[in-house]
Protein backbone atom coordinates (compact mmCIF):
# COMPACT_ATOMS: atom_id res chain seq x y z
CA UNK A 1 0.00 0.00 0.00
CA UNK A 2 0.84 3.56 -0.84
CA UNK A 3 1.85 6.04 1.62
CA UNK A 4 0.77 9.00 -0.48
CA UNK A 5 -2.67 7.04 -1.46
CA UNK A 6 -2.71 6.92 2.53
CA UNK A 7 -2.39 10.54 3.08
CA UNK A 8 -4.70 11.41 0.29
CA UNK A 9 -7.29 9.39 1.62
CA UNK A 10 -7.15 11.09 5.21
CA UNK A 11 -7.26 14.94 3.63
CA UNK A 12 -10.30 13.73 1.42
CA UNK A 13 -11.78 12.30 4.45
CA UNK A 14 -11.66 15.37 6.42
CA UNK A 15 -12.54 17.66 3.46
CA UNK A 16 -15.20 15.88 2.07
CA UNK A 17 -14.70 17.26 -1.21
CA UNK A 18 -12.60 16.30 -4.00
CA UNK A 19 -11.54 19.58 -5.74
CA UNK A 20 -10.61 21.36 -2.12
CA UNK A 21 -8.49 17.77 -1.38
CA UNK A 22 -6.91 17.75 -4.75
CA UNK A 23 -5.81 21.87 -4.03
CA UNK A 24 -4.70 21.01 -0.82
CA UNK A 25 -2.21 17.73 -1.84
CA UNK A 26 -1.40 20.02 -5.22
CA UNK A 27 -2.55 17.04 -7.79
CA UNK A 28 -5.33 17.20 -10.28
CA UNK A 29 -9.26 16.17 -8.92
CA UNK A 30 -8.84 13.04 -11.49
CA UNK A 31 -6.01 11.90 -10.36
CA UNK A 32 -7.15 12.32 -6.53
CA UNK A 33 -9.72 10.45 -7.68
CA UNK A 34 -7.61 7.55 -9.52
CA UNK A 35 -5.88 6.78 -6.62
CA UNK A 36 -8.93 6.47 -4.06
CA UNK A 37 -10.36 4.27 -6.77
CA UNK A 38 -6.78 2.48 -6.55
CA UNK A 39 -6.69 2.05 -2.50
CA UNK A 40 -10.76 0.89 -2.79
CA UNK A 41 -9.76 -1.88 -5.17
CA UNK A 42 -6.63 -2.70 -2.75
CA UNK A 43 -8.57 -2.86 0.93
CA UNK A 44 -11.52 -4.31 -1.22
CA UNK A 45 -13.49 -2.18 0.27
CA UNK A 46 -15.32 1.00 -0.87
CA UNK A 47 -14.33 4.19 0.92
CA UNK A 48 -16.61 6.66 -0.09
CA UNK A 49 -19.88 7.22 -1.35
CA UNK A 50 -20.03 9.38 -4.38
CA UNK A 51 -23.33 10.92 -5.07
CA UNK A 52 -25.47 13.04 -4.06
CA UNK A 53 -22.70 13.98 -1.85
CA UNK A 54 -19.45 12.81 -0.68
CA UNK A 55 -19.17 10.95 2.34
CA UNK A 56 -17.77 8.01 3.98
CA UNK A 57 -18.69 4.84 4.12
CA UNK A 58 -19.24 2.64 7.27
CA UNK A 59 -15.96 0.83 6.02
CA UNK A 60 -14.36 3.95 4.96
CA UNK A 61 -15.05 5.15 8.53
CA UNK A 62 -13.38 2.42 9.88
CA UNK A 63 -10.53 2.45 7.98
CA UNK A 64 -9.76 6.37 8.39
CA UNK A 65 -9.46 5.66 12.09
CA UNK A 66 -6.84 3.15 11.54
CA UNK A 67 -4.99 5.23 8.26
CA UNK A 68 -4.27 8.38 10.90
CA UNK A 69 -3.07 5.48 13.31
CA UNK A 70 -0.32 4.45 10.70
CA UNK A 71 0.24 7.37 9.53
CA UNK A 72 1.07 8.06 12.64
CA UNK A 73 3.08 5.01 13.49
CA UNK A 74 5.33 5.55 10.15
CA UNK A 75 6.20 9.62 11.20
CA UNK A 76 7.23 8.26 14.32
CA UNK A 77 9.75 5.54 12.88
CA UNK A 78 11.32 7.50 10.25
CA UNK A 79 11.97 9.99 13.13
CA UNK A 80 13.40 7.40 14.84
CA UNK A 81 15.39 6.17 11.96
CA UNK A 82 16.48 9.47 11.18
CA UNK A 83 17.57 10.09 14.56
CA UNK A 84 19.57 6.93 14.51
CA UNK A 85 20.93 7.32 11.63
CA UNK A 86 22.35 10.53 12.37
CA UNK A 87 24.22 8.70 15.96
CA UNK A 88 25.41 5.46 13.86
CA UNK A 89 26.10 6.68 10.40
CA UNK A 90 26.81 4.05 7.63
CA UNK A 91 29.90 5.62 6.82
CA UNK A 92 32.52 7.60 8.46
CA UNK A 93 33.89 10.41 6.02
CA UNK A 94 37.63 11.52 6.88
CA UNK A 95 38.92 14.19 5.13
CA UNK A 96 41.92 15.55 4.30
CA UNK A 97 44.02 18.79 2.19
CA UNK A 98 44.47 17.08 -1.27
CA UNK A 99 48.11 15.96 -2.02
CA UNK A 100 48.65 14.61 1.57
CA UNK A 101 51.23 11.59 1.23
CA UNK A 102 53.21 11.02 4.27
CA UNK A 103 53.44 9.79 8.00
CA UNK A 104 49.85 11.33 8.93
CA UNK A 105 48.11 9.59 6.34
CA UNK A 106 50.34 6.54 6.43
CA UNK A 107 48.86 6.26 9.82
CA UNK A 108 45.36 7.21 9.23
CA UNK A 109 45.07 4.43 6.01
CA UNK A 110 46.77 1.63 8.70
CA UNK A 111 43.60 2.36 11.05
CA UNK A 112 41.10 2.47 8.16
CA UNK A 113 42.13 -1.13 6.67
CA UNK A 114 42.54 -2.49 9.83
CA UNK A 115 38.81 -1.62 11.03
CA UNK A 116 37.61 -2.11 6.68
CA UNK A 117 39.54 -5.81 7.15
CA UNK A 118 36.68 -6.96 9.83
CA UNK A 119 34.05 -6.38 7.00
CA UNK A 120 32.84 -6.90 3.75
CA UNK A 121 31.38 -3.37 3.29
CA UNK A 122 33.07 -0.10 2.63
CA UNK A 123 32.24 1.80 6.01
CA UNK A 124 35.54 4.30 5.96
CA UNK A 125 35.32 6.99 3.17
CA UNK A 126 38.85 8.92 2.73
CA UNK A 127 37.79 12.35 1.01
CA UNK A 128 40.07 15.17 -0.59
CA UNK A 129 39.69 18.87 -0.55
CA UNK A 130 41.56 21.89 -1.84
CA UNK A 131 40.22 24.40 0.58
CA UNK A 132 40.96 24.91 4.89
CA UNK A 133 37.93 26.40 4.60
CA UNK A 134 35.77 23.84 2.87
CA UNK A 135 37.45 21.62 5.18
CA UNK A 136 36.07 22.47 8.66
CA UNK A 137 32.64 23.86 7.10
CA UNK A 138 32.42 20.36 5.95
CA UNK A 139 33.21 19.45 9.34
CA UNK A 140 31.39 21.20 11.03
CA UNK A 141 27.98 20.61 9.36
CA UNK A 142 28.70 16.83 9.59
CA UNK A 143 29.44 16.09 6.31
CA UNK A 144 32.77 15.09 7.68
CA UNK A 145 33.44 13.01 10.77
CA UNK A 146 37.63 13.67 11.33
CA UNK A 147 39.75 15.93 9.45
CA UNK A 148 43.92 15.85 8.77
CA UNK A 149 45.37 19.36 8.93
CA UNK A 150 48.87 19.93 9.13
CA UNK A 151 50.18 23.73 11.58
CA UNK A 152 53.46 24.66 12.43
CA UNK A 153 51.62 25.93 15.73
CA UNK A 154 49.27 24.86 18.67
CA UNK A 155 45.73 23.09 17.24
CA UNK A 156 44.24 26.21 19.38
CA UNK A 157 45.19 28.52 17.08
CA UNK A 158 43.82 26.26 13.91
CA UNK A 159 40.33 26.62 16.11
CA UNK A 160 40.80 30.35 16.70
CA UNK A 161 41.75 31.35 13.08
CA UNK A 162 38.35 29.07 11.57
CA UNK A 163 36.79 29.69 14.44
CA UNK A 164 35.72 26.85 15.59
CA UNK A 165 34.92 26.20 19.55
CA UNK A 166 33.09 23.11 19.46
CA UNK A 167 36.36 21.14 18.05
CA UNK A 168 38.91 18.65 19.97
CA UNK A 169 42.33 17.48 18.24
CA UNK A 170 44.50 14.62 18.27
CA UNK A 171 48.19 14.69 18.14
CA UNK A 172 48.69 12.47 14.47
CA UNK A 173 52.81 13.53 13.60
CA UNK A 174 54.90 15.66 15.39
CA UNK A 175 58.52 16.01 12.90
CA UNK A 176 61.18 18.52 11.58
CA UNK A 177 60.90 20.80 8.73
CA UNK A 178 62.94 19.97 5.88
CA UNK A 179 64.66 22.49 3.03
CA UNK A 180 65.52 20.93 -0.05
CA UNK A 181 68.20 23.44 -2.54
CA UNK A 182 69.55 23.17 -5.43
CA UNK A 183 73.35 21.66 -5.13
CA UNK A 184 74.21 24.89 -6.53
CA UNK A 185 73.11 27.29 -4.41
CA UNK A 186 75.45 28.89 -2.02
CA UNK A 187 72.90 27.42 0.75
CA UNK A 188 73.82 24.33 0.14
CA UNK A 189 77.38 24.35 1.21
CA UNK A 190 76.32 25.72 4.91
CA UNK A 191 75.51 23.43 7.50
CA UNK A 192 71.82 24.08 9.41
CA UNK A 193 70.18 27.13 8.13
CA UNK A 194 68.38 29.72 9.82
CA UNK A 195 64.89 31.18 8.87
CA UNK A 196 66.84 34.75 7.81
CA UNK A 197 68.71 32.49 5.08
CA UNK A 198 65.56 31.02 3.58
CA UNK A 199 63.48 34.21 3.68
CA UNK A 200 65.93 35.63 1.10
CA UNK A 201 64.76 32.79 -1.55
CA UNK A 202 61.61 32.20 -3.61
CA UNK A 203 59.57 29.40 -1.93
CA UNK A 204 58.52 27.33 -4.33
CA UNK A 205 55.16 25.08 -3.23
CA UNK A 206 54.20 21.82 -5.46
CA UNK A 207 50.68 20.53 -4.69
CA UNK A 208 50.96 17.25 -6.25
CA UNK A 209 50.79 14.10 -4.69
CA UNK A 210 53.78 13.66 -2.74
CA UNK A 211 54.61 16.91 -1.58
CA UNK A 212 51.68 18.32 1.30
CA UNK A 213 53.35 21.28 1.81
CA UNK A 214 50.68 24.23 2.14
CA UNK A 215 50.78 27.66 1.75
CA UNK A 216 49.55 28.62 4.94
CA UNK A 217 51.82 26.57 6.92
CA UNK A 218 54.78 27.97 5.14
CA UNK A 219 53.21 31.39 5.49
CA UNK A 220 52.66 30.92 9.62
CA UNK A 221 56.83 30.03 9.62
CA UNK A 222 57.81 33.43 8.19
CA UNK A 223 55.29 35.55 9.98
CA UNK A 224 56.36 34.15 13.21
CA UNK A 225 59.76 36.08 12.50
CA UNK A 226 57.89 39.03 10.41
CA UNK A 227 59.08 38.15 7.80
CA UNK A 228 57.66 37.77 4.29
CA UNK A 229 58.68 35.54 1.76
CA UNK A 230 58.24 35.69 -2.17
CA UNK A 231 56.35 32.13 -2.46
CA UNK A 232 55.20 30.52 -5.76
CA UNK A 233 52.60 28.02 -6.27
CA UNK A 234 52.75 25.63 -8.79
CA UNK A 235 49.68 23.28 -8.75
CA UNK A 236 51.36 21.18 -12.07
CA UNK A 237 50.32 17.73 -10.69
CA UNK A 238 53.12 16.17 -12.19
CA UNK A 239 53.77 12.33 -10.84
CA UNK A 240 57.63 12.02 -11.02
CA UNK A 241 59.22 11.38 -8.08
CA UNK A 242 61.43 13.95 -9.66
CA UNK A 243 58.65 16.91 -8.43
CA UNK A 244 60.57 17.90 -5.47
CA UNK A 245 63.24 19.12 -7.37
CA UNK A 246 63.39 23.10 -7.12
CA UNK A 247 62.07 24.50 -10.63
CA UNK A 248 64.99 27.39 -10.54
CA UNK A 249 68.48 27.93 -9.14
CA UNK A 250 67.13 30.32 -6.69
CA UNK A 251 64.11 28.49 -5.38
CA UNK A 252 63.62 26.23 -2.43
CA UNK A 253 61.04 24.12 -1.13
CA UNK A 254 59.91 23.80 2.32
CA UNK A 255 58.41 20.32 3.29
CA UNK A 256 57.73 18.22 6.30
CA UNK A 257 60.82 15.46 6.81
CA UNK A 258 58.62 12.23 6.42
CA UNK A 259 57.93 13.46 2.61
CA UNK A 260 61.39 12.47 1.98
CA UNK A 261 60.69 9.09 2.64
CA UNK A 262 57.84 9.21 0.37
CA UNK A 263 60.09 10.62 -2.73
CA UNK A 264 61.96 7.27 -2.80
CA UNK A 265 65.83 8.64 -3.22
CA UNK A 266 64.37 11.03 -5.75
CA UNK A 267 66.07 14.15 -4.31
CA UNK A 268 68.94 13.58 -6.26
CA UNK A 269 68.86 17.17 -7.71
CA UNK A 270 68.58 18.78 -4.57
CA UNK A 271 70.16 18.73 -1.04
CA UNK A 272 67.89 18.53 1.91
CA UNK A 273 68.95 21.03 4.86
CA UNK A 274 68.00 21.02 8.72
CA UNK A 275 66.82 24.59 10.21
CA UNK A 276 68.73 25.44 13.11
CA UNK A 277 66.01 25.70 15.10
CA UNK A 278 64.50 22.77 16.53
CA UNK A 279 61.46 24.35 17.92
CA UNK A 280 59.96 24.38 14.41
CA UNK A 281 58.26 21.35 13.89
CA UNK A 282 55.84 20.62 11.41
CA UNK A 283 52.41 19.02 13.14
CA UNK A 284 49.70 16.90 11.83
CA UNK A 285 46.25 17.00 13.94
CA UNK A 286 43.04 15.50 13.50
CA UNK A 287 39.89 17.43 14.28
CA UNK A 288 36.39 16.27 15.08
CA UNK A 289 33.80 17.38 17.01
CA UNK A 290 33.31 17.33 20.37
CA UNK A 291 30.74 14.83 21.62
CA UNK A 292 30.63 12.52 18.26
CA UNK A 293 30.18 9.60 20.00
CA UNK A 294 28.84 6.80 18.03
CA UNK A 295 30.51 3.48 17.64
CA UNK A 296 32.76 3.46 14.48
CA UNK A 297 34.16 6.74 15.18
CA UNK A 298 35.04 5.97 18.47
CA UNK A 299 36.25 2.87 17.25
CA UNK A 300 38.63 4.87 14.76
CA UNK A 301 39.43 7.47 16.95
CA UNK A 302 40.53 4.61 19.47
CA UNK A 303 42.26 2.39 17.15
CA UNK A 304 44.61 5.61 15.70
CA UNK A 305 45.31 6.71 18.92
CA UNK A 306 47.15 3.46 19.99
CA UNK A 307 49.31 4.21 17.23
CA UNK A 308 49.65 8.12 17.63
CA UNK A 309 51.21 10.46 17.81
CA UNK A 310 54.30 9.69 16.04
CA UNK A 311 57.17 11.87 17.10
CA UNK A 312 60.06 12.00 13.87
CA UNK A 313 63.40 13.27 14.64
Amino acid sequence: MRLDFLNEFIVLYDLLNFHEAANRLHVSKSTLSKHITALEAEVGATLFERSPNLFPTPAGEYFYDEAVMANEVFKHAAEKCSEISKRFPRFLRIGCLSGIEDESMALVKQTINQIQGRTSKKIILLELSLSPDRLFSDLVAGRRDFVLFPTLGDPSTVIEQFNLPDLESMLIVDEPVTILVDPKDRLAKVGKLGISDIATKEISIKMGRYNKTKPHVVIDLFSTYRLSPKIRLDTNDDMELSYLTPSKPNQIQVIPKSILAHSAGSCINTIPKELDDGEIRYKTYGFYKRNRDYQLFTRFREELGEVTPVVLD
